[in-house]
């Protein structure tokens, strides 16, 4: 038998337009921490949360992008959660 996950909508904790341009920023090394692939935990958090929809989960999708093109494993740097 095939099991699907399911994830409910989740309303709380709405992503922010400065969240989210400051997050993208850190991917690309423009903003605040001029560190090309510095990942802060709030943005491994928010960029990850699971039951997100409209401008949230596409913020989550365009992040993921941008991600695949600017990021090379060796040069990420991810604080400890």
């Amino acid at each position: 038998m095939l099991k699907v996950g399911v994830y409910l909508k989740c309303d709380v904790d709405v992503l922010a337009e400065d969240v989210s341009d400051r997050c993208m920023g850190e991917l690309t090394g423009i903003g605040s921490k001029p560190v090309k692939c510095y990942i802060s935990s709030e943005c491994i958090r928010v960029m990850t949360q699971t039951g997100r929809t409209g401008y949230h989960l596409t913020h989550q999708i365009l992040y993921g992008m941008l991600a695949e093109q600017v990021i090379f494993v060796s040069d990420v740097v991810v604080p400890s959660l």
